[in-house]
Order: structure tokens, then sequence, then C-alpha cells
């Protein structure tokens, strides 16, 4: 799972916990028997999201991104 956003008139209604559960049933369906996703260390809300469906942390790892201009 890369990444799921919930606009924020829809936040606290569940839509986000209905996603995942959607693609998990969806990932059993096709076989699967595991799936992993990542998100922002700062982002508690899609950490509390993930939780509650059934993730586990496995791993913390930071990442350090440069842009360069275009002159």
């Amino acid at each position: 799972i890369g990444l799921i956003a919930v606009a924020d008139q829809f936040q606290n209604r569940r839509v986000g916990s209905t996603l995942v559960t959607s693609m998990l049933d969806l990932f059993a369906k096709a076989g699967l028997s595991s799936a992993h996703v990542a998100t922002q260390g700062s982002n508690r809300a899609a950490q509390r999201l993930y939780q509650r469906r059934g993730f586990d942390i496995k791993d913390v790892q930071l990442t350090f991104h440069r842009w360069f201009s275009s002159d």
C-alpha cells in the first residue's frame, strides 16, 4: 500500500479504515498472505489507521530528500 489520503471533510468517518479493509480483502481474494505499508514517522493518524487494521511496526528508516534547482 503506497499511499492513502482522505480529504479533510471526510476525516473521522472511517473512510480510511474502509479503504484499508477493502484492500486487504482484495489482497486475500488474490491469494496474498501479507501486506506491507510505509508511512512517515510523524504521521500519527496513518500509523493509528494501520495499527487498528492489524499492522505492526516492523522497521523504522530515515529517508532524506534533496532537490536541485533547474538553473
